[in-house]
């Protein structure tokens, strides 16, 4: 399907000697692999030459582009900064599963020699794209661009 804008306000200005929008967006019940597509027009734009994702982090998700500028449209993309190898498939939160137990060691009474303690598994990493899900919680996400 496509994004929702939203245009509020002040939404279309001009800072130095360039032209600016700023939007909100919502994604929908359809999120493609490979982002969304957001026209330049959104932003009272005919080309971009930079974007902001001044809302990256609402709802845990980082927004993200890499589509090459200046362009007439982007893609805009749901990271998930969970790290990982397999692309998350439904708007959650991130859990973390107990993997081992941290064991005792030494003969010390004072220290861990009788207490066990669960360590978790978290995997580091860069963030994934979103798979194909639903994604029509992720609503209220400020973009700003920037060209002519």
């Amino acid at each position: 399907m496509a994004l929702t804008v939203t245009q509020t306000g002040d939404w279309s200005s001009i800072e130095g000697n360039q032209r600016t929008g700023r939007i909100q967006i919502a994604f929908d019940s359809a999120y493609p692999s490979g982002g969304e597509a957001l026209a330049a027009g959104a932003f009272g734009l005919r080309v971009i030459e930079g974007i902001d994702f001044e809302s990256s982090g609402r709802h845990g998700y980082i927004y993200y582009t890499d589509t090459t500028l200046p362009a007439t449209s982007v893609d805009v993309e749901i990271l998930c900064p969970t790290g990982g190898a397999t692309a998350p498939t439904s708007v959650a939160a991130p859990t973390i599963a107990p993997s081992n137990t941290m064991a005792p060691s030494g003969g010390d009474s004072t220290t861990l020699a009788t207490h066990t303690h669960a360590m978790s598994a978290i995997t580091g990493g860069r963030g994934i794209e979103m798979g194909a899900a639903d994604a029509s919680s992720l609503t209220a996400i400020w973009v700003k661009a920037w060209g002519y």
